[in-house]
């Protein structure tokens, strides 16, 4: 099986994502910390993890696997939107949330998308040849 460019990754685009968030906090001046940048791309790492479990094993010949779904609808994916977009929007709209709500929502999030990755990865692992 061939290996798919890039660009065409989910990975990829959510690792971009993440290298942006610190820089456009530099260049649009929104004054987050490193610890609420911290708390922003910790889902993003996760899903980054979590995605790379259920992609392993994909590539072995001759297994027939279900059609990747498009990032958008990917349980993963809005999981670690909604991890990262609480403690940003947060501090964005001025919310003052106990951190230890923020710490749950985020830890949440990234317990998740590591946990569906290890499901993924069990599915991937016990996917049968394909036939012929």
């Amino acid at each position: 099986m061939k290996e798919k460019a890039f660009w065409k990754s989910k990975k990829w685009w959510v690792g971009v994502a993440g290298v942006l968030v610190p820089v456009a906090n530099a260049i649009f001046g929104w004054d987050l910390s490193v610890e609420e940048v911290l708390q922003v791309l910790t889902p993003l790492f996760a899903y980054i993890v979590g995605q790379g479990l259920a992609d392993f094993g994909k590539n072995r010949e001759g297994v027939e696997l279900p059609e990747e779904k498009p990032i958008w609808q990917s349980k993963k994916f809005w999981i670690g939107v909604l991890g990262a977009g609480i403690p940003f929007i947060t501090k964005i709209v001025g919310l003052d949330l106990d951190p230890q709500v923020i710490y749950g929502i985020v830890g949440a999030a990234s317990v998740y998308n590591a946990g569906q990755g290890l499901a993924d990865f069990g599915k991937n692992a016990a996917a049968k040849p394909a036939p012929g």
